[in-house]
């Protein structure tokens, strides 16, 4: 800036008298304007039966990773590492692992999340083994390639490890009846914070449990691997809280856990709320609750089927994504903000949490009630916003893979119209936001029944409040010298 408050700029399009202008990377200015969703090539990543998909970014070594139950290998949990490449909207995958050696049980519903730590990831699955325990094993990304490495631990490699307390998980309602989330606030190799995981039982209790990563790099054999110290804590007891999802927030080091309770008898009297309630783990491992049980939503919602819950650290909300469901089946997409701003680390059980507002995100493409077939909520740092993806009921076929976008502005929600991905018979989607090239990866299981994956940028505004610079003298066509106040 040369003569503040005036500058002179190569103009990039038109620009008319008194638009607001903002300045772009190449020094040129610009009148801002809205770019429309734009969607890669579908990839195959798998071209067996990739069921159960889920996803993540890890961000030591820019790399997506996607986990799976291989149908075609007794449901082993398997999982591949990429990189996108941004400009192309493509992944170039590496070789897939599996996680675990034995193939006797049937092992389903993975989830993955990234721990922060010198490449690892952890990853969750349901397992007919045992009474229906969850387990888990981590997983490295590669600095060179898109290798994996499992975790060297030979406890872990043949079934998993076993998360204590977590036995006769619910399966009826699919992928969501567990979720992971790690507490992603510190790299320090010493603290090794760790993450919970959150399960509906068979008794629709919602139980919480804590998980450590050993974190000493110079120790290879020790490095990465899981421990579960610590209590389980019930988060929800009583009613039907079918789904369960769990994310964390680093401003404060908790996380919020929301589960979709269903109420009323099925029929005329049918209803239900979206519960949710804060929680930490201490300095010895165990669960804390911050807040109690508190139904956020701001209507009934039916049988809600909750999907997802994202963080935005530019609002410091989550945004939960579900499945509003009536007693005549009939299906809509909603989205609904969620604020723990108040409530801090430690805070205790006086701390509560307010209700919510919601948005209708779908009511044409809706949702398909075949096993909730939601995905996950992801919040885009780049564009401010949340994608949400689910398999469409209606238009323009059965079964379609659907997305939506919900913007913020501070006081109130909006949406972008729901867009198709892929027309076919898709289900069981996953989606994650790569920071490194501002991208977002949905992957999800094709009509081939091959695992695929769809590189996208969402619907966006390019005005920013970091590239806004002033407002335009006066008209200015493309390449001219524009003045700007």
């Amino acid at each position: 800036i040369s003569a503040a408050p005036e500058i002179e700029a190569t103009a990039s399009g038109a620009i008319a008298a008194n638009d607001a202008v903002i300045i772009n990377s190449d020094g040129t200015v610009s009148k801002p304007a809205t770019i429309a969703s734009a969607f890669g090539s579908k990839q195959e990543f798998s071209s067996n039966q990739a069921m159960f998909i889920d996803c993540c970014y890890e961000p030591v070594n820019n790399k997506v990773v996607v986990v799976y139950a291989d149908s075609n290998a007794s449901y082993q949990i398997k999982a591949i590492a990429g990189t996108v490449d941004g400009s192309n909207k493509t992944v170039t995958w590496g070789t897939a692992i599996a996680l675990h050696t034995n193939t006797s049980y049937q092992c389903k519903f993975p989830k993955i999340a990234a721990t922060h730590y010198n490449g690892w990831c952890v990853v969750v699955w349901w397992s007919s083994y045992d009474s229906n325990r969850l387990k888990a094993n981590s997983i490295k990304t590669s600095s060179s390639d898109n290798s994996l490495t499992l975790q060297a631990n030979s406890t872990n490699q043949t079934y998993g490890l076993i998360i204590s307390e977590l036995s006769n998980a619910y399966t009826s309602t699919k992928t969501y009846a567990f979720d992971i989330a790690w507490n992603t606030g510190s790299a320090d190799d010493t603290s090794a914070p760790g993450g919970i995981v959150v399960q509906t039982s068979t008794g629709y209790a919602v139980k919480a449990k804590g998980l450590k990563m050993y974190r000493k790099a110079s120790e290879p054999a020790n490095d990465g691997n899981l421990q579960n110290p610590g209590n389980s804590l019930n988060i929800f007891t009583g009613m039907q809280h079918k789904n369960v999802a769990i994310a964390f927030n680093p401003d404060n080091n908790n996380y919020l856990v929301v589960a979709g309770e269903h109420q009323g008898d099925g029929g005329s009297n049918d209803y239900g709320t979206i519960d949710a309630r804060v929680i930490y783990r201490n300095d010895s491992d165990n669960v804390i609750a911050n807040t109690a049980k508190v139904s956020v939503n701001d209507e009934n919602v039916g049988d809600p089927g909750i999907w997802g819950v994202s963080y935005a650290p530019k609002y410091k909300k989550f945004l939960v994504g579900y499945r509003w469901q009536n007693n005549t089946n009939n299906s809509k997409v909603y989205a609904l903000l969620v604020d723990t701003n108040s409530i801090t680390l430690g805070g205790g059980a006086t701390q509560t949490l307010a209700t919510g507002t919601s948005i209708l995100v779908d009511d044409t493409i809706k949702s398909s009630g075949s096993h909730m077939m939601g995905g996950d909520i992801v919040f885009d740092e780049d564009k401010n916003c949340w994608i949400i993806q689910w398999r469409g009921s209606t238009s323009p076929n059965a079964n379609t893979g659907a997305i939506g976008i919900v913007k913020y502005d501070g006081t109130s929600l909006s949406k972008i119209t729901a867009a198709v991905f892929d027309s076919g018979n898709s289900r069981y989607f996953s989606n994650t936001y790569d920071p490194d090239t501002k991208t977002s990866l949905v992957a999800y299981h094709d009509s081939t029944d091959d695992g695929q994956v769809i590189v996208m940028v969402p619907n966006h505004d390019t005005l920013r409040d970091n590239n806004f610079i002033g407002f335009a003298q006066a008209g200015y066509s493309n390449g001219a010298t524009a003045k700007v106040s």
